[in-house]
């Protein structure tokens, strides 16, 4: 695995695309998308409303895996601040 200098890994690696839930019939896995898709547009619709941003900006923003730190999620609006480590604690 190569790195490149200056570059932040990611924290997780990309999510699977989502697969219908084993033994789900052919007929069913439209209904389970279209399920799927009504979750991911709430989601995005409460983070939307959470941060004060467009729905199409956050909705982007997800499906690109754009990643924040902290300083970074507060100007987003998604955290109202940061707080300092907790030296001396296991994580």
């Amino acid at each position: 695995m190569s790195t490149v200098t200056g570059t932040r890994p990611p924290l997780r690696p990309d999510p699977p695309e989502p697969q219908p839930p084993r033994g789900v019939r052919g007929w069913d896995v439209e209904t389970w998308a279209a399920a799927h898709a009504r979750q991911v547009q709430r989601l995005d619709e409460r983070l939307a409303e959470a941060c004060g941003r467009p729905v199409e900006e956050v909705a982007d923003d997800v499906h690109a895996g754009r990643l924040l730190t902290a300083d970074e999620a507060r100007a987003y609006g998604l955290a109202d601040g940061t707080a300092a480590p907790r030296h001396g604690r296991a994580g």
